[in-house]
């Protein structure tokens, strides 16, 4: 977690002194990738940290609950989230598979209009 944080905010403090810099040799795409690469390090770390948070919480309800979660369902659905959540962050962070995925969503929406659906 502070390994996460550390990186966010070293990488907040360059974009933001990239920002103030008008004679800056990054072009506007370079700052925006870096602003991108800063939010997904953000949301990892919130992703990390509601993880970490839920295995301190389920470990104190045993402590003084022990039946609520005998078979670690609700522990292993946190664990399937932060998998899911960290997948689609990192996904998201690319840009092949940002523009694949806008690709197939304009597909999707043709096709009502190629089966004749969107009939106006």
């Amino acid at each position: 977690m502070l390994s996460s944080c550390t990186t966010v905010l070293y990488l907040w403090n360059h974009v933001r002194r990239m920002q103030v810099t008008p004679n800056s040799s990054f072009s506007s795409p370079r700052l925006q990738s870096q602003w991108r690469v800063t939010i997904t390090g953000i949301i990892q770390a919130l992703l990390y940290l509601y993880c970490s948070l839920w295995f301190i919480l389920s470990y104190l309800l045993t402590l003084f609950k022990p039946d609520i979660d005998e078979e670690g369902h609700i522990l292993f659905t946190v664990i399937c989230l932060f998998s899911f959540g960290t997948n689609i962050n990192m996904g998201f962070g690319q840009t092949l598979f940002r523009q694949r995925g806008a690709d197939l969503w304009n597909k999707a929406v043709q096709i009502p209009q190629l089966c004749g659906l969107n009939r106006a």
